[in-house]
């Protein structure tokens, strides 16, 4: 055992937490949840814990300071039997999506678990792996497992998700989910859009690697993708500079490409569900101040505010919730 002290990146608590030395030569993956809202929470949290493979951590980073969040962690992640670290500062004022990925990784990493000790450029394992999903998208009980699959030896696994109904989400409840009482499968016709869009994706695959295809395709999918945490650290996260709705998932694939980053799509192959909400897509994305940055040639791969040098926020609050004995003892 040892005791790693973080100092963190000037917008973190100070404290001590002992981890194990590592044992276990499987690469970790780990899921990060952002959310600002309790709406589909538990069943996203419910989905996360019925896994074939459980991933190795899981942290929920919210853009805003609320009781009904943590309580609700508190309550799910004990039923759950899951152990969630819960990383959270108050809202700012805007939407800032990308910060709040980011900030789940630098939990990650307050924690021990991101970057190495000596060296925080490089990650603590060569192919350590997190899955990005929104706070209202369920897994399928088999998609952490075929995240760390797929992604051996390739730094963006490409995945999509099933658009429920109203009707459909009322059935994706964490009792029935957790409780074995439903078993989200895709339907036929669920299947067959999923079956075109990934033998659209996989030719612009083909078609990027004789430099015919746009520089962000295939795309990725903001609310459900992973990204292998040393490619990660190369292009420095995603860019805290976006703002607002729209583009930051496709600036993100983006730079993954502009820095040599691999790909590989699984859209048929890893199931999600996107449980049913109001869309808040505004009108005339293209005229946002994000479609302009998104269309800046001359931005560099690495993002200027990013995991290092983020943009200025208040202080980021990180602990462990639910039982966190787990979570310790099988880290390093």
């Amino acid at each position: 055992m040892r005791q790693d002290h973080r100092p963190g990146y000037g917008c973190f608590r100070r404290y001590t937490v002992v981890v194990p030395e590592p044992t276990d030569p499987v690469a970790p993956i780990y899921v990060l949840i952002p959310t600002h809202t309790t709406r589909h929470l538990a069943p996203t949290l419910a989905g996360v814990a019925n896994q074939s493979r459980r991933p190795d951590a899981v942290v929920v980073t919210c853009d805003r300071v609320s009781d009904d969040i943590e309580a609700l962690l508190r309550t799910w992640g004990d039923r759950l039997e899951l152990p969630i670290v819960y990383a959270r500062r108050p809202h700012q004022g805007e939407a800032r999506l990308n910060q709040v990925r980011n900030n789940g990784f630098r939990a990650l990493d307050s924690i021990g678990l991101l970057t190495q000790r000596n060296n925080p450029g490089e990650a603590t394992h060569s192919e350590a792996r997190v899955i990005v999903l929104d706070g209202d998208t369920v897994l399928a009980p088999t998609a952490v497992e075929r995240h760390a699959q797929t992604g051996r030896d390739v730094d963006l696994v490409i995945p999509y998700r099933v658009d429920l109904t109203p009707e459909r989400t009322t059935r994706f409840t964490p009792e029935a989910i957790w409780g074995g009482e439903m078993d989200p499968e895709p339907t036929e016709a669920d299947l067959a859009l999923l079956d075109k869009r990934h033998r659209r994706y996989v030719r612009q695959l083909w078609f990027k690697g004789l430099g015919l295809e746009k520089a962000h395709k295939p795309k990725i999918i903001g609310g459900h993708h992973s990204v292998r945490v040393s490619r990660y650290l190369h292009v420095n996260g995603y860019d805290e500079r976006f703002v607002g709705y729209g583009f930051d998932d496709d600036d993100f694939g983006k730079r993954i490409y502009q820095s040599g980053g691999t790909s590989v799509v699984a859209v048929r192959d890893i199931i999600a569900f996107h449980l049913y909400h109001p869309s808040r897509k505004p009108d005339r994305m293209n005229r946002s101040e994000a479609y302009r940055r998104f269309r800046d040639k001359s931005l560099p791969a690495a993002c200027e505010r990013g995991f290092r040098y983020p943009m200025e926020q208040d202080e980021l609050v990180v602990e462990i919730l639910g039982p966190a004995e787990q979570l310790v003892g099988r880290q390093a």
